[in-house]
């Protein structure tokens, strides 16, 4: 059956991606998973919501009701015509969108809109040199670069004290049930050994003679994940882009796999240097904290921010969404986790930023507690890589950094 999936083309002077079968399946797998994911995510995506909107800056304009609707609708439709057919202007429409609705809100990027991005950036550059009648632009090892990158990042993210102890003790806990201690200790030794096995994978995906075993390890690291979240109903918003990368390692790498030095290689193009940048440099600052960490591909990791409200007194006037999610502390106290409230309302988890949990705890000091002192919040900052746990500070909403 594999060998039943259409060629890739070498993309060299007066090939046209859009007569290449396997890019025409791809482009078809990009928008449709795109948009599963939005529906499966549709309240993130809204401005009208209860959990805090976190812009990037205060000067950025909202969207209010119904505009944010019909602005969606817009995107969804821009989505629809590059599944048609190939169209530049649809693509980089699709791409500002995105850029847009993140700067109204920290909490809508994720590893998988962040790659969602660069392959519509990447094609939109395509499509635009093919509508000029211009020198081919060689696209695939582009894409393949973006998914090697995805791979090894997500390996080299996890190479963390957090992963190995905490993260590894959460997965194993979600098969606890039922489980015998053998399959325990073997999914315990998989789970360790899951951040080298993604690096390998990059890097065999990298070498033309070896990128189809690259190609089978890969399916069997997403057939594992989709089968974890779908058993936990865990983070449903992922599911598609599993299938999205499982798809599109498949049809990029199975039939031929371009020159190790083709892939890696950013040439003369600013535009493959940005790549580069954004998927070869930054997310070694990611690493040590010092840049995005979803934008560094750390997914499932233990490289997260953690933050809490502690609330004293009543919570009646709390929104429901907020009360379903308290956990009693004492007899006069609740707690609010932010990542479990957000994905009750989102569907989708929240930024693990610390910089964007404050933004949170800022919204609440100012939207949902008259009285100041019955709200206080902790932010704890993501681990370093030798750290178990990051610094945790204190505020209260008459402190300086909620007050603002």
């Amino acid at each position: 059956m594999l060998s039943a999936l259409p060629p890739i083309t070498s993309h060299v002077a007066n090939d046209d991606s859009r007569s290449d079968g396997a890019l025409i399946l791809l482009r078809v797998l990009l928008g449709c998973t795109l948009l599963a994911a939005i529906f499966l995510s549709w309240p993130m995506w809204l401005s009208t919501r209860e959990f805090p909107l976190v812009p990037l800056s205060k000067a950025i304009p909202q969207f209010s009701s119904p505009l944010d609707l019909a602005f969606i609708i817009l995107l969804v439709a821009g989505i629809v015509v590059t599944i048609l057919r190939p169209s530049s202007i649809a693509a980089f429409g699709i791409v500002g969108a995105f850029l847009l609705l993140w700067a109204q809100d920290q909490n809508r990027i994720h590893p998988w809109v962040f790659v969602y991005i660069l392959f519509y950036a990447t094609l939109a550059v395509q499509w635009r040199a093919q509508a000029k009648a211009t020198s081919a632009y060689n696209v695939t090892p582009r894409l393949q670069f973006i998914l090697i990158a995805v791979y090894f990042w997500t390996g080299i993210q996890k190479l963390r004290y957090t992963y190995f102890v905490d993260v590894v003790e959460v997965l194993v806990g979600f098969l606890k049930p039922g489980s015998s201690e053998s399959t325990l200790l073997a999914a315990t030794l998989l789970f360790r050994s899951a951040p080298f096995l993604e690096i390998l994978f990059a890097l065999l995906l990298i070498h033309p003679r070896l990128a189809r075993l690259g190609v089978v390890g890969v399916l069997a690291l997403h057939l594992g994940i989709t089968l974890l979240l779908a058993s936990t109903h865990f983070n449903a918003s992922v599911l598609p882009w599993n299938l999205f990368m499982t798809g599109a390692v498949l049809l990029l790498f199975w039939r031929k796999t371009p020159s190790s030095r083709l892939i890696l290689r950013p040439g003369r193009s600013i535009f493959r240097w940005l790549v580069l940048l954004l998927c070869g440099i930054l997310p070694t600052l990611g690493y040590v904290g010092l840049w995005n960490s979803y934008l560094s591909f750390a997914v499932y990791a233990g490289a997260s921010a953690r933050g809490y409200g502690f609330i004293r007194g009543s919570s009646d006037f709390l929104p429901d969404t907020m009360r379903s999610q308290l956990h009693e502390i004492d007899e006069d106290a609740k707690e609010l986790q932010f990542d479990e409230w957000g994905y009750s309302v989102l569907n989708s988890m929240p930024s693990p930023e610390a910089h964007v949990l404050l933004g949170v705890g800022r919204a609440l000091c100012k939207e949902k507690f008259t009285s100041k002192e019955g709200l206080t919040l902790a932010i704890i900052d993501a681990p370093l890589p030798w750290e178990r746990r990051g610094r945790e500070t204190t505020y209260t909403c008459t402190h300086g950094e909620l007050a603002g």
